[in-house]
């Protein structure tokens, strides 16, 4: 496995690419990304990016979804929508770019 790209939240290691998964599978698109921000009581905060705008009521739809899917731990706690992934020339996420736009924002 790739220990680079995993988050750290509350000292749980969860990986990205399983997040974006369930969420792909739940969307029925892929045009989405998660990574995370700093914080301090948890280490890291998970946090779901959508290049498409998504009304709130989806998102809602979203975590009720995923709160049967998965652990607490690994639900998304911010959802940005409308919102360009930064991707490499082989259109994958550059995830140091997109924590990087995140913590700046």
């Amino acid at each position: 496995g790739r220990k680079d790209l995993l988050i750290n939240f509350g000292g749980e290691k969860i990986n990205p690419e399983e997040i974006e998964s369930v969420l792909s599978d739940c969307l029925g698109r892929a045009d989405l990304a998660v990574s995370s921000i700093p914080d301090e009581e948890w280490g890291e905060l998970l946090v779901a990016v959508f290049e498409t705008e998504l009304p709130s009521d989806e998102i809602e739809m979203l975590k009720s979804t995923l709160a049967t899917t998965l652990a607490p731990h690994k639900i998304p706690k911010r959802f940005i929508t409308g919102t360009a992934i930064p991707r490499s020339v082989l259109g994958k996420v550059n995830r140091a770019e997109l924590r990087r736009c995140l913590v700046e924002d």
